[in-house]
């Protein structure tokens, strides 16, 4: 772990070209660092730009070696549950065209999670743009999901209904038994 990390003459040609797979066994340190470069020549007239980070993490940005944010706790390796967040990239910064982010994160182990498979975990653009495409994330997400959703709502409630008619016939303890399957999945 070494800050020079962030700077964008750094020589990267022993580092990984991708992330690692899910099968993949991180090694345990207490940071990572994912570098990658942006093209922000169109966002340069279009006003503000942001940087969006989507990670499990805490963790330090940094664009061409200056830091712009960070989220959560480095040392402990703690963070809270809003995960997707913004910060603002200076326009000095903006107007260079093609820039290095490096994201410092503190993964304690973790094998890399996404929150959400619609939105990337490094993103830039208008603050408008960002916020709706993770919500467009959001509802697509939960339109994939939406017959497991039914499904386990339905097993749910004849759990409960189950649970309720066990309740007044005591003798029928096959009925509690199956409200107890039905609740547990």
């Amino acid at each position: 772990d070494d800050l020079s990390w962030a700077q964008p003459n750094l020589d990267e040609r022993d580092w990984l070209k991708t992330e690692p797979s899910r099968e993949r066994v991180l090694p345990v340190e207490p940071h990572q660092w994912t570098r990658c470069r942006l093209d922000l020549r169109q966002l340069a007239r279009t006003g503000p730009a942001f940087l969006q980070i989507e990670k499990f993490s805490a963790w330090q940005v940094f664009v061409d070696g200056e830091q712009i944010g960070a989220f959560g706790d480095m040392e402990t390796g703690r963070y809270w549950m809003d995960l997707v967040q913004r910060r603002a990239i200076p326009q000095r910064i903006v107007d260079r065209g093609v820039v290095l982010v490096a994201l410092r994160e503190t993964q304690r182990g973790l094998l890399p999670i996404r929150y959400s498979a619609h939105v990337d975990p490094i993103s830039a653009g208008a603050e408008r743009t960002l916020v709706d495409e993770t919500g467009l994330g959001a509802v697509a997400g939960f339109s994939n999901r939406l017959l497991q959703f039914i499904c386990y709502g339905f097993i749910g409630t004849a759990g409960i209904f189950l649970l309720i008619l066990s309740g007044v016939d005591r003798s029928r303890r096959d009925l509690f038994w199956l409200a107890v399957v039905c609740l547990g999945m």
